[in-house]
């Protein structure tokens, strides 16, 4: 869907991914009350994430988790 992906210049492109993310898990089923997210950016906050855009390539690791309540 064109509405998650913007054009910069040249070859650059801004993606949407929580935008995405959020459109297959609904996709999928989930009701929107349902899905969270944590609204920090990883490269505005890289004392807390490692951010390859933030660190402009720089190596490092990040994980990230999925709970499911019954």
């Amino acid at each position: 869907n064109d509405m998650f992906y913007s054009h910069v210049s040249g070859l650059k492109w801004k993606i949407d991914l929580k935008g995405i993310i959020r459109a297959r898990m609904a996709d999928a089923g989930l009701e929107s009350g349902n899905i969270h997210d944590c609204c920090i950016c990883t490269k505005c906050r890289n004392d807390l994430f490692f951010s390859y855009r933030g660190d402009r390539g720089r190596t490092g690791s990040m994980a990230a988790f999925i709970q499911i309540r019954q």
